[in-house]
């Protein structure tokens, strides 16, 4: 008798401490999963505290997911206590797998920051006023910075990406003539912002460059050289597949908004476009291909387009 009393306290002592770390409420006709939390004061619910990333994870939905739940759907309600429990227990887990050596340094490098070292080649087409000049003979080398810190601004996660790189030229054919261009230097900065679970980000970008261009001047085809800056912004679209493919599909405009021409010569303003598809071959090696479009409000020069593909790779 004393043995089964004793099993009986210890289950309702489980119940009792179960139900102050958890409950589950069942979703009724025309409430959505955003008032539930407001009214169970899992707020602010973006933020900081991340209660609505939490609460999807913990019932195995994503943000897509959460927008046509239906009614009747069981929704398990953590205590922020647990839930904060769960988050520290995460973290524990990640800095165990970060133990394990990926990457030429490994876990020197933190696991909120990505290095890509990357080998670029592409080509180009530049449109003159009365010839084209062709460039098959782009290589390049791209340093490429990620921080994938936690960081939100106005209930988005935001995350900053730099890129600097350089790339020399080959032929340049403009008719019978060759071209010689002096190496280009570029860098690159964005803000990617997403909802948290989310599959789509996007952001401004901004961009400069130091480059040499051949254009027209009556009969004669010669060389300019422009630093430029570009500002516009940007959005991606990330897939996942079963087999840990990534692939990303992302597209960019920009506006030239400041020009150092070389000496004598007209600005040359102007569009920039671009298209890319990346995908990971392995943990640590990405493709990238990649389409630009470039258009210059500039009697000598029209256009200019290029398209290529980039490998990296992940030195973390």
């Amino acid at each position: 008798m004393k043995s089964a009393l004793t099993a009986i306290a210890l289950v309702c002592s489980l119940s009792t401490t179960a139900q102050e770390h958890y409950k589950v409420h069942i979703l009724e006709e025309g409430e959505t999963l955003s008032e539930l939390l407001h009214r169970e004061n899992y707020t602010p619910l973006y933020g900081e505290e991340r209660w609505v990333e939490k609460i999807l994870k913990a019932n195995h939905l994503t943000m897509e997911q959460a927008k046509d739940i239906k009614t009747g759907r069981p929704i398990i309600l953590p205590s922020k206590e647990m839930l904060l429990l769960m988050d520290r227990m995460e973290d524990k887990v990640a800095l165990k797998q970060a133990s394990i050596s990926h990457g030429l340094f490994g876990n020197r490098i933190s696991r909120h920051q990505n290095v890509e070292l990357g080998f670029q080649y592409h080509v180009n087409s530049l449109r003159a006023s009365d010839t084209d000049i062709v460039s098959q003979e782009n290589y390049g080398f791209i340093l490429g910075y990620e921080d994938n810190n936690n960081r939100y601004w106005m209930g988005l996660r935001a995350n900053p990406r730099i890129e600097l790189g350089v790339i020399t030229h080959g032929t340049n054919q403009a008719g019978d003539e060759v071209l010689s261009y002096d190496p280009t230097y570029l860098a690159k900065t964005k803000i990617e912002l997403r909802v948290p679970s989310s599959t789509i980000s996007f952001g401004p970008n901004l961009s400069w460059q130091a480059a040499s261009r051949g254009y027209s001047q009556g009969s004669e085809t010669l060389i300019r050289r422009d630093e430029m800056l570009w500002a516009g912004a940007f959005a991606k679209k990330t897939l996942a597949t079963a087999n840990n493919v990534r692939m990303e599909f992302e597209a960019s405009l920009q506006q030239a908004i400041a020009d150092n021409p070389s000496k004598g010569e007209d600005s040359l303003g102007g569009w920039k476009s671009e298209l890319a598809f990346s995908v990971n071959l392995t943990r640590n090696y990405f493709l990238r291909l990649f389409s630009e479009t470039e258009n210059y409000h500039n009697n000598g020069l029209e256009s200019a387009s290029a398209a290529g593909a980039r490998l990296s790779y992940q030195i973390q």
